[in-house]
């Protein structure tokens, strides 16, 4: 079924999320988080930006997840129309 989502909370993780990138922006798997985030809380625009940057990374501070989780943004940018 279709679960509500508590707007309040996708907020505080929009915040968490971007003090995380803000932290540590070659940690790949903050990118297709807060990209979710985002589209949850119908910002499009700033999911299509955090996408276009985690395209545009050369690798992340983990080489074996990097590949994944940059696949994982192309799915989100291509299902998204971003």
């Amino acid at each position: 079924g279709i679960q509500k989502i508590d707007i309040k909370v996708v907020k505080k993780a929009v915040e968490e999320l971007e003090a995380a990138m803000s932290l540590e922006p070659s940690h790949t798997a903050h990118y297709p988080a807060l990209a979710k985030a985002y589209l949850a809380v119908k910002r499009k625009d700033k999911a299509a930006e955090v996408l276009k940057a985690c395209l545009e990374l050369k690798d992340g501070d983990d080489p074996a997840q990097h590949e994944l989780e940059v696949e994982e943004c192309r799915r989100l940018t291509a299902k998204h129309k971003l």
